[in-house]
């Protein structure tokens, strides 16, 4: 009945009167029916695989002669009538002796370990594919338990990067690498179960040498000795935080030199505008006055001269009107006289003049005392959109809004235009753009922009007002 149970191959040999027994699961094991004779000694031999074979059986003479009554032993075998597929056997023997020693019979199971042995070896093949990752791998390594933060085990990596042997990185724990500073922010954080791969940040560690680095941290909680450790990753990247910091400190200063270049830019088109509408001005409305003087003295004068006189004339008109326009491309006085609000509605009207584009300019605001600063920065993005809008948007109408949102003021400016992919700004020669951008960052504000192909343009400028 226990041969018929078990998931075993039982079998049974009589020394003495040399019979065989053996249950239904061996006799499936050499592929025989459970009528057929029960296989015998040489038909086991003939089985066992041949680099198995000689030592097997000298491992079974060698327990026969000894006394010894148990005999275990793990070989392949080959199984089925065809003997085609090989399997790994688990073979566990016990011999009853008389009370000589002699061995009078055998009593023994097989069990299929096919399964456990290809486990076994997937096991070792992936513990020997880990090892040569985590002593071969280029960055620093380690493995500490998560109880006592003690390090299990480290890189050859980390030995070169930190200054320690691998005796003194195994008489640490994870706390001796960081500054003092840091340990309680380390000992919650690794309280924290971390089933999966995870970025930790950016932390501090120090050398043996006492000197500091910055490193990014990656980790995973593995099994490691049958207990529940940490396996870490450490990328040291202070020349990396070094390198982003002069770029940082170089593009403050190169965009604190465009904001002097366009505060400097801003005071030469100022004073330029007053020295060609005052200055030059001025001298051509006397210049026409004194041709207007001699026009009325010379009545006796010919018809050509009367004529050169008039034209003369016209000429000063247009070249005043050409002056007073170049002094207001310039710096519009109206924007130094009559503040931002009125800038902007002149500057609405008069691009409509020109452009034949429709604009339509609202606010929420009656008047407002800003820096000059600010309301250049703000009235030059009015422009430059704009401008942009008349070159490139192909629209009819344009409706642009200034609003006071607590501490900050919103300019917005919506065209009906062409529109275009956001996505392709990078990819070209944007310099309008670009220049409001970077006004708008000088400003200490956001620039926004969206726009679709065939549903026009909108730009939004938020600034915030400076506290008096």
């Amino acid at each position: 009945m226990i041969g018929k149970t078990t998931n075993d191959a039982v079998w049974e040999w009589d020394l003495e009167t040399n019979m065989h027994w053996a249950n239904e699961m061996h006799q499936t094991l050499y592929g025989l029916r459970t009528v057929d004779p029960s296989p015998e000694f040489d038909q086991w031999k003939a089985r066992i695989h041949p680099e198995d074979s000689s030592g097997i059986l000298k491992s079974l003479e060698e327990t026969i002669q000894s006394k010894n009554n148990a005999w275990i032993a793990e070989y392949r075998f080959y199984r089925g009538k065809e003997k085609k597929e090989c399997i790994n056997i688990y073979d566990r023997t016990y011999i009853v002796r008389d009370n000589s020693g002699n061995p009078i019979r055998m009593m023994g199971s097989m069990v299929d370990i096919t399964a456990r042995k290809t486990a076994e070896e997937n096991l070792k093949s992936n513990e020997e594919k880990y090892r040569l990752l985590f002593s071969s791998s280029p960055l620093p390594m380690w493995v500490y338990d998560i109880e006592t933060f003690r390090i299990l085990d480290v890189n050859e990596a980390a030995i070169r990067q930190y200054g320690y042997d691998k005796a003194a990185f195994l008489n640490m724990t994870i706390k001796d690498l960081r500054p003092k500073e840091e340990v309680e922010r380390l000992v919650g954080y690794s309280k924290i179960e971390n089933p999966g791969v995870r970025q930790t940040g950016v932390w501090r560690h120090v050398k043996k040498d006492g000197s500091i680095i910055d490193v990014e941290v990656n980790s995973h909680d593995i099994i490691y000795n049958d207990s529940l450790s940490r396996l870490v990753l450490v990328n040291d990247i202070t020349e990396k935080l070094k390198s982003q910091q002069i770029i940082v400190e170089a593009s403050e200063q190169l965009r604190s030199l465009s904001a002097r270049l366009q505060e400097i830019r801003e005071e030469e088109r100022m004073h330029m505008a007053h020295e060609i509408h005052d200055e030059l001005g001025q001298r051509l409305t006397v210049l026409k006055m004194d041709i207007s003087w001699l026009k009325r003295y010379l009545k006796e004068a010919d018809q050509a001269t009367r004529e050169k006189i008039d034209g003369t004339l016209e000429l000063l008109d247009g070249t005043i009107k050409i002056v007073r326009r170049i002094a207001t491309d310039l710096r519009p006085g109206i924007l130094d006289d009559l503040g931002l609000i009125a800038a902007l509605e002149w500057q609405s009207k008069d691009f409509e003049n020109r452009s034949g584009i429709k604009v339509s300019f609202k606010s929420n605001i009656s008047e407002i005392a800003l820096s000059t600063e600010l309301a250049t920065g703000l009235f030059r993005i009015y422009q430059e959109s704009l401008t942009n809008v008349g070159r490139h948007a192909e629209a009819s109408s344009i409706d642009s809004f200034l609003k006071r949102d607590g501490q900050y003021i919103s300019l917005t400016i919506r065209d009906d235009g062409k529109g275009f992919d956001t996505a392709t700004l990078g990819t070209k020669k944007t310099l309008g753009i670009t220049g409001m951008k970077e006004r708008t960052v000088i400003l200490g504000g956001e620039y926004f922009i969206s726009s679709k192909p065939g549903e026009g343009t909108a730009i939004t400028v938020n600034v915030p007002i400076p506290e008096d």
